[in-house]
């Protein structure tokens, strides 16, 4: 599923997971947390041409970044803290152009409120959350973002399972539903 050339901390299984439920679901509104360089966004939109996806990130470079990259000459890709949203841009390009992806810098500096792209009326079809495995961080995100959720309807994503996200799951297992 790896078929881009544009580095994803994504597995192969959870990409096809992905692939398959936005073409089954063709979902309108997508909402991807953690988009890092493009991968899995361009990846969705490939999959169903009519969705619009919201790719958040802080777009803040950190260093475990380098781990999922080839490094020539020990070089690193970016300095940490370094923005990398152009980069992302330039992966998305000709989809941003036609607002089929719409970058979305959200950061804990501004936790507090949702992001303007997310004006009252965007409702998510779709959630991949792909950018902690902190209980505690993900709470926050998630006391904001559930207002955009479909209630029934809209299908989470979590790209990976660790002690501490069945934290986060126990508290919320009345509202979500596990296939």
């Amino acid at each position: 599923m790896r078929f881009l050339k544009i580095p994803t901390t994504t597995e192969d299984e959870t990409l096809k997971l992905i692939h398959w439920l936005v073409r089954t679901t063709r979902p309108r509104h997508i909402l991807e947390m953690g988009c890092w360089l493009g991968h899995t966004s361009l990846m969705m939109a490939r999959a169903y041409k009519k969705a619009n996806i919201f790719a958040v990130d802080s777009f803040k470079w950190q260093m475990w970044m380098n781990n999922f990259l080839v490094i020539k000459n020990g070089q690193n890709f970016m300095q940490v803290n370094e923005n990398f949203q152009d980069k992302f841009k330039e992966n998305v390009k000709p989809l941003i152009q036609t607002k089929r992806i719409i970058p979305v810098e959200w950061c804990n500096e501004t936790i507090t409120h949702l992001p303007i792209q997310f004006n009252n009326e965007v409702t998510f079809d779709l959630v991949y959350l792909d950018f902690t495995r902190d209980s505690d961080e993900l709470e926050k995100y998630w006391s904001l973002l559930k207002k955009c959720f479909i209630p029934n309807k809209t299908l989470i994503i979590l790209n990976s399972l660790c002690f501490d996200l069945l934290k986060f799951l126990n508290a919320h297992a009345r509202e979500l539903e596990c296939f």
